[in-house]
């Protein structure tokens, strides 16, 4: 989605449904469209047996606001437009209808606990991958990132060869790099993950930021453009991958995930790398392993592994089968 920010054409990242969800989207309309709107959602009266069907599906009027929930149809939308014919109005209906078919990215499942298979928990860290071909050896291409920390810019400076790392909306320098040759053609990662800010140029890392997660921001549903991408210089973008994070939770009554765990002397907090799903020290009644209980050292991975059903009749038996194409040894 082209943008204008300062004069300059920015390459947005919008994520958009076009129908569903529980997302709420609203627009509050100025006190001359109330008793006008007021009567529109006046509900009908019953008759028996039958209950009168919402007049607005998804949309309710509350102290002068329409507030749309999910992906505002086209239908429910052609009927709030015959309320009013003022431009006005129209504009704003305009806005909520567009609004409401832009969502956060987000996550059906929490991290080591599961969601109510309703609910969507917002997402606000990502990882972006992308192959930049510019037209000319001059200018600045720049990556921005939207974080429960707030905004970071990368910008790469393509003759110069030099990289840097910019926070906030005031820009402030925290880190710069400088490469061994230009950027003529180059690959760009860059990630947000794991409360810091790392930058690689062509597989080589050459940034690393921390950053500290802003508890107001971290789960903000405002956050819609998580990346963004601008430049003083014509460029092609290539092999352009978006990842997101997962939402992180902690298990309920977790051991070590609220309050300190002491760990005794010669025992060790053993963790599951599939965290999600894992069953470890976390959440064990006992939560620490004893030294002289550890029996070697693990030489051959064969998980992740596939879900097998063997039977005979009705009967039926379910069992987990290597994926042999991703065993691999220990080194």
């Amino acid at each position: 989605v082209p943008t204008k920010k300062e004069h300059e054409d920015w390459l947005t990242f919008r994520q958009t449904v076009r129908f569903g969800g529980e997302h709420e989207t609203t627009v509050c309309l100025p006190e001359e469209f109330s008793a006008t709107i007021s009567t529109a959602f006046t509900p009908q009266k019953n008759t028996f047996p039958f209950t009168p069907e919402p007049p607005f599906p998804g949309v309710r009027w509350d102290r002068g606001c329409l507030i749309a929930t999910g992906a505002l149809s086209p239908s429910t939308h052609q009927k709030l437009g015959a309320i009013s014919s003022s431009p006005l109005y129209r504009e704003l209906l305009k806005t909520l209808f567009e609004e409401s078919h832009r969502i956060p990215v987000s996550d059906f499942l929490a991290y080591n606990h599961e969601l109510p298979a309703s609910h969507s928990a917002t997402v606000n860290e990502c990882f972006l991958e992308a192959k930049f071909r510019p037209e000319q050896l001059s200018g600045t291409i720049k990556v921005e990132m939207q974080t429960s920390s707030g905004p970071f810019l990368g910008r790469f400076q393509l003759e110069e060869g030099k990289v840097s790392l910019h926070r906030g909306e005031d820009l402030k320098l925290v880190q710069e790099a400088q490469l061994e040759s230009s950027l003529n053609e180059f690959v760009v990662e860059m990630s947000s993950f794991d409360e810091e800010i790392v930058v690689a140029v062509n597989g080589k890392e050459i940034i690393r930021e921390p950053r500290k997660r802003d508890l107001q921001r971290q789960f903000s549903k405002d956050l819609v453009s998580l990346v963004r991408i601008s430049g003083t210089t014509t460029f092609q973008i290539d092999s352009l991958k978006l990842f997101r994070d997962v939402y992180y939770t902690n298990p309920p009554d977790s051991h070590g995930s609220g309050d300190p765990l002491k760990i005794p002397s010669n025992h060790y907090f053993v963790l599951g790398d599939n965290s999600r799903v894992s069953s470890d020290s976390r959440l064990w009644e006992a939560p620490t392993v004893p030294r002289k209980l550890l029996v070697g050292k693990p030489f051959l991975v064969h998980l992740p592994s596939t879900q097998e059903t063997i039977g005979w009749g009705e009967w039926r038996l379910p069992y987990r089968w290597p994926d042999f194409s991703r065993i691999r040894f220990v080194r």
